[in-house]
């Protein structure tokens, strides 16, 4: 069972208002998979937690679990918020391997703290 994310598309959990992003898991048995922006440059392909401004709460979590992870060509993994509350966290727990070409994994916190960032590989 593997899982693919290309052209710009996305899992997201986000709010607008008042509590936590929700979170994000991916349990593959094979890989994971993160390529590519949309046709128009507008949004990498990636899972996202958000909490969107003016909302207050917390980033939700990231998981991903899988044989192998691949962020290629402007892909994203990010837990953030612009409202009052902590990122989120992201975790990365690959058997095999993790590639990062042209990517990005971060946490981000407009006025409180950023979220972990944890990468396992090869267990």
């Amino acid at each position: 069972m593997s899982l693919a994310l290309t052209n710009g598309a996305q899992l997201s959990a986000s709010t607008f208002g008042q509590g936590n992003a929700g979170n994000v898991r991916i349990n593959a048995r094979d890989r994971v998979t993160l390529d590519g922006i949309s046709s128009d440059g507008s949004s990498p392909s990636g899972a996202f937690s958000r909490v969107e401004s003016p909302g207050v709460g917390k980033g939700g979590t990231i998981d991903i679990i899988a044989g192998s992870v691949a962020l290629t060509n402007g892909a994203q993994l990010n837990a953030s918020t612009d409202g009052g509350g902590n990122a989120g966290n992201v975790t990365i727990n690959a058997r095999d391997t993790l590639e990062l070409n042209n990517s990005s994994i971060s946490t981000n916190a407009v006025s409180v703290g950023g979220g972990d960032i944890t990468i396992t590989t090869g267990v």
